[in-house]
Order: structure tokens, then sequence, then C-alpha cells
């Protein structure tokens, strides 16, 4: 990927990675409502893992449920930051909590509100450095 398809008006290529169901089908709902595209949806660790491989270039932004079932998200977490993929940590936590388990990605504290994920994606998005996701 060259640079974030996030100017004005221009929807993002948003990778979704939540073990809800529900929550899932709402974000789902929500981006693209927001004008962005779901470049792909992984219920589980393994799933997303072959979805970043798979897709790596053609993701401007992921968003990564801190827990996926009882396992954490952390592992994702980790390849996305060394494929340079930027991320945003939804969790129910307090973002110190995020922190303190090393999610180095923005954060969205759950609840959230539309305008509120669609802000710090954006951010997310923009502070990657062209060239580098």
């Amino acid at each position: 990927m060259t640079e974030p398809r996030s100017e004005a008006g221009a929807g993002l290529k948003v990778l979704v990675i939540e073990d809800e169901t529900l929550q899932s089908m709402d974000l789902e709902i929500m981006l693209e409502e927001l004008g962005h595209k779901i470049a792909g949806v992984a219920p589980h660790r393994e799933g997303a893992m072959k979805l970043i491989d798979r897709l790596g270039g053609d993701i401007d932004c992921v968003l990564l449920d801190c827990k996926l079932g009882v396992r954490s998200s952390r592992p994702v977490a980790d390849r996305l930051a060394r494929r340079r993929i930027p991320y945003v940590v939804i969790s129910g936590l307090p973002e110190g909590e995020v922190r303190r388990l090393g999610y180095a990605g923005a954060h969205v504290s759950k609840p959230f509100t539309a305008r509120e994920v669609n802000r710090v994606l954006r951010r997310a998005a923009e502070t990657a450095a062209p060239g580098d996701v």
C-alpha cells in the first residue's frame, strides 16, 4: 500500500477483527455508513493472520478487538506492527490496561460512537508514514 485513502471524503479499507458476531456486524455497518470499505472480517487469531498475510498492502487500518474469545489478540497486533499496518484496539478495558497488555495501536473504548471510531481510524491511517504500510 502506498498512501492511506484518508483524504477528505475518501474511505479507508478496514479489516475488522472481532469475535462477537453482533459487534462485528455493527462495526461493518458503521464503517460502510461512514464511507469505508470492509477489506475483510476475522473472528479469531488464525483467520486474522491469514487475512493479514493475504491482504497486507490492501489494508489501510485494522479494528482489532483486544480479546478474541478467551485468547489475546496480541499476536495479531504484533504481526500488524511488523507489517507496519496501523491498527485500533477496541476494548472494554481502560486504555492504561490495554497499554499494560502491550498494545501500541490507537485505542477506542467500548461502548463507542461512529464519530469516535471514524476519528481514531483516520488518525491511525494518516499517521502511518506513506510507503511504510
